[in-house]
């Protein structure tokens, strides 16, 4: 939201509906849109199931029009995709049940092809390639400033001490650096309450967020922040 109004100039047209928006906010931004005073709204999938929302979509579409539909993470649709999200199925049936028939735009950068095949489904898009008549494009971009390393280590012990040792290298090389970098670490599981973090060293062999922390905490003696999924609201 705040990318599409500092870099296009939108400003006041454009405006987002999610669950960090106080009821009365999000009552009046609705309205707002009915009229016709966006030109760009960003919901989360969780809203579009609220039929308030779908509604006040309704009146919009009939006073000013609802032309697209533009959906961004178009893997969480997909039961195949890693990031499957249950609030992303039947939108568009659910719009469709309000006589809302929207151009569908679905982006994604991570879809292998059984969830390019499932995003289709779903959206009643044409599978083929844009090249033979279908719907689907597929374009690759070269980013030479990202690389993969694979390592193999004999056990987890040896993979945390493996990464605290790349972390102790970014503090020395941090010394010296006039623009010093940081590291983020990602982890499968959440791993609990990050209000009470712990797990010491025994954090080592922990595949959650919060202990493996902890093991970082001890072992760089200093604060390592902790971000994940379950901090936010549900909405």
């Amino acid at each position: 939201y705040q990318r599409i109004r500092d870099r296009y100039g939108l400003h006041h047209l454009t405006t987002f509906i999610n669950g960090d928006v106080p009821f009365y906010e999000r009552e009046a931004r609705l309205k707002r849109m009915e009229q016709g005073c966006y030109r760009l709204v960003y919901f989360t999938p969780e809203q579009l199931e609220r039929s308030y929302v779908l509604e006040s979509l309704q009146r919009a579409d009939a006073a000013v029009g609802v032309r697209y539909l533009a959906m961004d993470e178009a893997h969480c649709i997909s039961q195949w995709g890693h990031d499957f999200r249950p609030s992303y199925l039947n939108i568009l049936h659910r719009l469709q049940r309000r006589e809302l028939q929207p151009r569908i735009i679905a982006l994604t950068a991570t879809a292998s092809p059984p969830v390019r095949s499932d995003i289709c489904d779903e959206l009643g898009l044409d599978a083929r390639p844009w090249d033979q008549g279908g719907d689907v494009l597929v374009h690759s971009a070269n980013r030479p400033e990202l690389s993969l390393v694979v390592r193999v280590t004999r056990d987890t012990a040896a993979k945390a001490a493996g990464i605290v040792q790349d972390l102790r290298q970014l503090e020395r090389y941090n010394k010296d650096n006039d623009y010093p970098g940081a590291a983020l670490l990602f982890m499968p599981y959440t791993g609990g309450d990050p209000d009470r973090v712990t797990g010491g060293s025994g954090g080592a062999q922990s595949t959650g967020v919060s202990p493996f922390a902890s093991y970082l905490e001890l072992e760089l003696g200093r604060k390592v922040a902790i971000y994940h999924g379950k901090m936010d609201s549900d909405d």
